[in-house]
């Protein structure tokens, strides 16, 4: 059961990063067609994906190890720089709160 619970959350992190990584293709597309909603939909899967790993990773829990607790630091870092320079090639101003 707890090997289970492991894989399932590699997985997660996985499919984040996996979507991270995709930016350039996006952001490559929407310049060769000029159609900026390739950016849109990739945002709307990224956020999607990152709330998949947020909802089922604990981050701020005194229960995890430091080096853990680093690393989905780190991956949350990288989620906001991506989704930060995406907002900013649409021109749309990020929100500090909800």
């Amino acid at each position: 059961m707890l090997r289970a619970n492991w894989e399932l959350l590699a997985m997660m992190r996985e499919e984040l990063v996996i979507e991270i990584l995709k930016f350039s293709h996006f952001f490559k597309m929407a310049l060769e067609t000029n159609e900026p909603h390739h950016l849109a939909e990739y945002a709307y899967s990224l956020c999607h994906e990152f709330n998949k790993f947020y909802t089922n990773n604990k981050i701020f829990s005194e229960d995890i190890k430091e080096e853990l607790k680093l690393h989905r630091l780190y991956i949350v870092e990288i989620f906001y720089q991506t989704i930060n320079t995406v907002f900013n090639c649409l021109g749309i101003e990020p929100v500090s709160e909800m």
